[in-house]
């Protein structure tokens, strides 16, 4: 077949010069010509493929800047995956199953438990009572949660892996979860969570087989590039994995990954050094070792998200609590100097900030950073954004600092804000049912108006559909989520086409790619994903069914994915 193709159909270019396109025509992967439907008739021949979308309307292909597409690989490698929001009993009948049909392991291993927030976090005497053949189980038991940041262990694996007292006085009783008495009941957060998992051998293969179903879910949901926030290469080979895939021509979806650095790692200048020599070896065109992730706090879910405040639903030991402080002012210096370094080295930094607290720490880090930098070019991210302060807001314009957020999240309210029924609150004044205010939660608008260029997220769940993130912003509700919710913080509303951008030209930037993707320009990479809708209509962006609508089709390089 001719590699020369002419496209038709309501084109939505995101070219800040020339918005509105009939016609693009592609040759090989490049874009060669995007404008009238006269001009390129006059461009083509005979040998010319036709592609007519009329009707439809084409974007670039989306791009998620904070996914965890290599990080689902490893986690679901090995072990049976949960359904989100099951029991414990349902999770551990699951388990059990899978036990009885995968004799041998030395370590078992699951993936997906929800934390019940009624009945609390689980206990290793759950795991323990596990019966295989009529006997007791005494083989190693690790469960993660459904977001990756906590981990439940059977007495066998908190054994093997040195869950005692001796971790609980390294860490703390909050993120080694303890009883009355300050034994460790088999639960982990944060840290201690990821020391033990990121020490369960995963298999390469598998984990390369699972990662082609993965980005398959990406692809079909319209992205064309991802930003993997959170790979490195320990037991989790999840960097010679996406370098395999690439080399193999395997790898779909275009990988911009950040190696992730720890807290607890001894020598984090030298993980710095790792990434570049991984990036020397394995960079291309599919997937690229573009910066680092950096933890500041925990998520919702876990009540470990760093807050300005105490969490007004929870406490510790019956005491206030302002969730788990990864790095903390005292290391503040340490943490500008790995980012400075980062920089200096053509790298970026995307900090995970869910909290408050660790929103205006993120901004305290990076301006520090930023003073003594060599590198002009200082493009670094602050992801997820639950809950950040109106006061800090306007730094991120000010530091060039982009805020990467997600839309759709409203059902997460941060705890220290309060109830869940904030998700039923008063739109105009900003409170809930309980009288307490969210101006605070899931800045939109505010974060254009000082400056800063936002992107949006899915946080690689394959579920969210990018029409769901974009009505999310432009109406500031969910109603995917909950058919009953209700706006909120209506003032933090978007227009359409500035919505587009956190999904296109802006997170081509953020991953340092605004020259070849992101915009539908002569130039540029053949990335491009059609619908049934106008996102830019605003009138259609109004009308719930928006909510849910799937994409209709997706080139890549100017190859179709379906």
């Amino acid at each position: 077949m001719n590699s020369t193709k002419v496209i038709y159909g309501n084109i939505v270019t995101m070219d800040k010069d020339k918005s509105r396109a009939e016609a693009m025509i592609i040759n090989g992967e490049k874009i060669t010509f995007v404008g009238s439907k006269d001009d390129a008739q006059n461009l083509i021949d005979s040998n010319t493929e036709v592609i007519d979308f009329s009707g439809k309307t084409i974007y670039p292909g989306f791009i998620d800047v904070h996914s965890h597409i290599g990080l689902l690989s490893t986690i679901m490698a090995g072990g049976p995956s949960f359904d989100y929001g099951d029991s414990y009993e349902k999770n551990i009948e699951e388990l059990t199953k899978y036990i009885e049909e995968n004799p041998g392991k030395e370590i078992y291993k699951a993936y997906g438990f929800t934390p019940d927030s009624n009945r609390g976090f689980p206990t290793h005497e759950m795991l323990d009572n596990i019966e295989i053949d009529g006997k007791k189980f005494d083989k190693p038991i690790v469960v993660m949660d459904v977001n990756g940041h906590l981990s439940w262990l059977n007495k066998a694996a908190m054994d093997k892996f040195s869950v005692n007292k001796d971790l609980v006085k390294k860490f703390g009783e909050d993120l080694v979860l303890c009883d009355d008495n300050g034994e460790p009941i088999g639960c982990l957060k944060e840290s201690p969570h990821y020391a033990v998992a990121g020490s369960i051998p995963v298999d390469l293969d598998e984990a390369k087989a699972i990662f082609t179903e993965i980005q398959q879910d990406h692809i079909n949901h319209g992205y064309s590039m991802v930003g993997d926030c959170g790979i490195d290469e320990g037991a989790n080979p999840m960097v010679t994995a996406m370098g395999q895939l690439a080399q193999e021509g395997k790898l779909k979806i275009k990988v911009r990954a950040y190696y992730q650095i720890f807290e607890t790692c001894e020598e984090p200048l030298k993980e710095i050094d790792k990434a570049i020599k991984y990036a020397k070896k394995y960079n291309c065109d599919a997937f690229k070792i573009i910066g680092f992730k950096i933890f500041l706090d925990g998520v919702n879910g876990g009540m470990s998200c760093w807050t300005l405040e105490p969490y007004k639903n929870y406490k510790f030991k019956g005491q206030p609590y302002s969730g788990c402080k990864r790095w903390n002012y005292d290391r503040i210096d340490e943490l500008a100097q790995i980012i400075r370094k980062a920089n200096e080295n053509g790298m970026s930094v995307e900090l995970h900030a869910i909290g408050s607290g660790a929103a205006r720490y993120a901004l305290d880090v990076l301006e520090k950073a930023q003073a003594g930098c060599k590198n002009p070019d200082f493009r670094n991210a602050v992801s997820h954004l639950n809950c950040v302060h109106q006061d800090d807001v306007p730094r991120f314009g000010k530091l060039n600092v982009t805020p990467v957020t997600a839309p759709h999240w409203y059902t997460f309210v941060p705890a220290e804000i309060g109830a869940e029924k904030t998700i039923y609150g008063d739109p105009e004044t900003n409170k809930d049912l309980d009288g307490n205010g969210y101006e605070d939660i899931s800045s939109l608008q505010s974060y254009l108006d000082t400056g800063a260029t936002m992107a949006f997220h899915s946080d690689g769940d394959p579920d969210v559909e990018i029409s769901r993130i974009l009505y999310a912003a432009v109406n500031k509700v969910d109603l995917f989520e909950d058919p009953n919710m209700r706006p909120r913080n209506i003032k933090e509303k978007m227009q359409p086409y500035d919505a587009l951008k956190c999904l296109t030209t802006n997170s081509a930037y953020v991953l340092k790619e605004e020259d070849t993707v992101g915009s539908l320009e002569a130039g540029k990479q053949a990335d491009f994903i059609v619908y049934d809708i106008d996102f830019t209509n605003e009138e259609a962006m109004k009308d719930a069914k928006t909510c849910g609508i799937a994409p209709k089709h997706l080139y890549i390089n100017g190859q179709k994915q379906f």
